[in-house]
């Protein structure tokens, strides 16, 4: 019989292998204890014996139970303890996402405080930094705004001194031009003494009855579209024709008449003008002639706008542009207009200007000069 493998589990081998080890070992004895049954006649002793071999026997029966309970139980505590260790483990597990949120809610609080006042201190810094820069760029600023208003005084005083040379100098050669051109006007003065200038013809065409056989002077009709300035030297060509009814010979019907100058309800005779309708040329007591006359003269001094007007007094019937026609008004400018001429297909107007639109064959006329000085 072996019983090496149960002396070493005994002395050497852990609790669970010494127990398999020390039932083996009894099974040993049992195999070796039923090889003993042959005894069974054996004397007393040898009985005694062999009941202790039975009671051993029994024992390691009971051992072989215990070995099954042993078992049982210990898969028991195996299970029991794979339980729990699951149990432990979901507690653990349970536990540890408590914690684990917990400790991410105060990451989290932490986080948004440290971002918090982050952003206050980096707000705050931006703020001391636009400042800062602010104030640094109002001073680069102010020392550059002085910088160039200097600059700009110097080239303002520099234009300002060139500008006042050049003005100088273009000041005295405007002078000698001046007394350049004065001394050349000196010289041309004598060549264009007495240069007229043409300043409008006016046409009075209407056939006109007046009688006035008082002393004063009535007004025929003035040159209204010629005007005439003061302090100015011109020449008036005038004529008009006529028909005037006398008493005879040397009677006072026979009228006077003259230019004058209209303004400010003041008139101003042109003495050169004034001619009386005197004359032994009669027929049927009636005079037929033209009157012409050209005059010279100077305008006041005092500031108006002056008219020539035609006054006439003393007469008795005084036509004005005379034609012995039934027509006083004259013919419009289409009378012609509508003539036909020989050798030209049509009639065309000329330019407006010095027409008249009412007009006879006979009509009074006054060409205007202006003297030049």
């Amino acid at each position: 019989m072996d019983l090496k493998g149960l002396e070493d589990a005994l002395n050497n081998s852990d609790f669970k292998e010494q127990v398999f080890k020390s039932l083996d070992g009894v099974y040993q004895i049992s195999k070796v204890l039923n090889q003993l049954d042959l005894l069974k006649n054996f004397s007393d002793h040898d009985l005694e014996i062999v009941g202790k071999i039975q009671a051993m026997k029994n024992a390691l029966s009971s051992y072989e139970t215990s070995e099954q309970e042993l078992k049982a139980k210990i898969g028991a505590l195996v299970s029991s303890l794979e339980a729990r260790k699951q149990e432990l483990e979901a507690q653990l597990n349970i536990e540890l996402k408590s914690a684990q949120e917990s400790e991410i809610q105060k990451l989290n609080d932490a986080g948004s405080a440290l971002k918090n006042n982050l952003i206050t201190e980096l707000t705050q810094a931006k703020t001391n930094l636009a400042q800062e820069l602010e104030a640094q760029l109002n001073i680069e600023l102010k020392s550059a705004q002085e910088s160039e208003i200097q600059k700009l005084n110097d080239a303002g005083s520099a234009l300002k001194n060139n500008l006042i040379t050049e003005l100088t100098q273009a000041k005295t050669n405007l002078a000698q031009e001046l007394e350049q051109l004065k001394a050349s006007a000196q010289s041309l003065k004598p060549q264009i003494q007495g240069v007229t200038k043409f300043l409008g013809v006016y046409v009075y065409g209407s056939q006109t009855l007046f009688k006035n056989e008082s002393d004063v002077f009535m007004e025929l009709f003035e040159f209204s579209s010629i005007t005439l300035a003061a302090s100015k030297k011109y020449i008036v060509e005038f004529s008009m024709p006529y028909e005037l009814s006398t008493n005879g010979l040397y009677s006072e019907s026979m009228g006077e008449i003259l230019l004058g100058l209209k303004a400010n309800n003041a008139v101003y005779p042109i003495f050169i003008s004034f001619y009386q309708f005197k004359t032994a040329n009669l027929k049927n007591n009636k005079i037929v002639d033209s009157y012409r006359t050209t005059c010279v003269f100077e305008t006041p001094s005092e500031q108006a706008d002056y008219k020539i007007a035609v006054f006439a007094r003393k007469h008795m019937d005084l036509w004005v542009n005379v034609n012995y026609t039934a027509n006083t008004q004259g013919f419009e400018t289409s009378f012609l207009i509508k003539t036909i001429f020989r050798n030209s297909s049509t009639t065309k107007t000329m330019p407006a200007k010095y027409n008249n639109d009412w007009v006879f064959f006979k009509h009074s006329q006054a060409l205007v000069y202006e003297i030049l000085p």
